[in-house]
This record gives structure tokens, sequence and C-alpha cells, in this order.
């Protein structure tokens, strides 16, 4: 579900008049302050780690495949850091437009304003719904981009079928849909603050597998299970917001700052840096130092 995805640009408004949708990466601390706007937003958490979303006054620790729900004029922002995973699916919708989708038998907008206040703004889904679920979002992201004769219809069909899963899951139409809080896993806690602390040394799936005292294979399926990265994706995006912060924020070398964050060659590392953020390292630092 990476086909569309970019970087955040700082927009908070709609560009339809009806549904908005964008696939948005990681942001640095701060860019997204709190806010609100008179449409609803819905959030589907694709990669996540040390991230949390407030809504109003509750404050909720979010993970992989979980659903943010918010209400129109509800205050709302991510809480994150420079080590924050913030990789999601981002869906606006007019009130008016949700409601001109529902059946008259089901209101399509409960999950967003729960005429009984049952407010549940994150949802933790179940494995049993989140296939169905996956599916339904890809062909909604791959309709709303396209340029094909129908897109746009089909975009809203799938659209209809995310809100009625969502609804049925909130209202609890589907038993066991979601947990009542996200899972923890204090092993793969640790392992992720190990990998933050250690940065220039050795991360590799055999090495933490060996420092933790867990299989390897069990470590690699439930690492990208709670943070929605490979642990060698997930260490090459923290070694790469490193030396994004030494470079805005020192005049080290290059070089200098390839092995210190842990990255074993330059080659490899100038190109990965430049395929996640689109310049050169030196360009990066010119340009955002200006």
């Amino acid at each position: 579900m990476r086909f569309f995805e970019r970087e955040f640009d700082g927009r908070q408004h709609m560009l339809r008049p009806d549904f908005d949708l964008q696939h948005l990466r990681d942001i640095l601390p701060g860019s997204i302050s709190e806010h609100r706007h008179d449409y609803y937003e819905l959030l589907f958490i694709l990669a996540s780690n040390n991230l949390k979303y407030q809504v109003g006054e509750q404050v909720y620790k979010v993970m992989p495949n979980n659903i943010v729900l918010v209400n129109s004029m509800v205050n709302h922002h991510p809480i994150i850091n420079q080590h924050s995973i913030y990789d999601r699916l981002l869906l606006w919708l007019t009130p008016e437009f949700v409601r001109s989708i529902s059946p008259p038998d089901f209101p399509l907008w409960v999950c967003f304003e729960d005429p009984l206040n049952r407010i549940q703004n994150v949802l933790y889904m179940r494995s049993k719904v989140l296939m169905p679920l996956k599916h339904a979002f890809l062909r909604l992201e791959q309709h709303y981009f396209s340029d094909l004769y129908g897109h746009a219809h089909l975009a809203r069909v799938y659209l209809t079928e995310i809100l009625m899963m969502l609804n049925r899951t909130y209202l609890g139409v589907v038993e066991d849909a979601v947990e009542e809080e996200n899972p923890t896993n204090k092993a793969i806690e640790a392992v992720v603050d190990y990998i933050l602390e250690n940065l220039s040394g050795d991360l590799s799936l055999a090495h933490l597998a060996e420092r933790f005292y867990i299989n390897k294979y069990h470590l690699s399926r439930e690492f990208k299970k709670y943070v929605g990265y490979t642990i060698h994706h997930y260490v090459q995006i923290q070694r790469l917001k490193a030396v994004e912060d030494l470079l805005l924020n020192t005049d080290r070398s290059l070089t200098e700052l390839c092995y210190r964050c842990g990255f074993g060659d330059y080659s490899s590392f100038f190109r990965m840096f430049k395929q996640r953020y689109g310049m050169t390292p030196s360009e990066y630092r010119a340009c955002h130092r200006d």
C-alpha cells in the first residue's frame, strides 16, 4: 500500500468537496500542531513507533493497523519525537457527503459522531477484520489516484465499503473485531529502545536475536507486527533520521555522518538518503539551513 506515498506538506484543507485521500509518511516533530476542521478525519496507521495521538482531552498510543476517528470541530494532533514512525492513509470526509451515501437504515456517520456518546476514537483492529479492510483501502487508493474510466465511481464504492466495515466494527456487530486496547510486547519495545541507543553498532537481525535471546524468525515476525516495518527497514529509517538531525544542527562532513550513524559504506548511504528525501545530503543541508 505504498504506491502513492509522499511526505507531509503542511496542507490542512480539502481539495475536493466530498472526500480527500492522502498517503503520507512520517513528519518532523512539531510540524502538526493541535488543530480542528469542519470535516471528519480518518487515519489508517500503516507503520508507527513512538507515536501517540491526542483527540480532545484523550491521548492514545497508536500502532500499525489502528484506525483513528475524529469528529468535525474536535481538536486533535499527533504526538511524535525525532524517532517516531508515522506512515498513514489520511482520509477527510465532509459530514454532508457521508450522510448522502448512507443507507436509510445504516447511518455511516455514527463512528464519527455517535449519538449515544460511546466515543471510541481509536479502533484496535483484530486480524479477522484486517484483511478485508486493507483490501478495501488498497482499492480505494488505487482508484482515487487513477484516471481510468469509472475510477471516481469505484473509489466511492470502496469508500462506502470501508465505512460500512468500520461502523459495524464500532457498533460491535462484528464479534471480537477490536481489542479493548493496544496489545503490548515488552520484548519488542526493548529491541526498539536498543536500536535507537545503538544506531552506530551492529543491528542485524542475527545480532538482535542473540542479544535478546529470541528466535530470529519469531523476532522478525513480531517486530513487523508491532512496528509495521522489518527490522532492516526500521534501522535504515532511524539512521537516516539521525543523519538528517546532524545535517541540520552540525557542520560535520558527510563522510563522518555516514559512519557515525551506522552506515557501512558511503555509496549505500548516499543512495538511500537521496531515495528517501529526493535530494542529496548536501542539497538537503543547503535547502533546510538557508
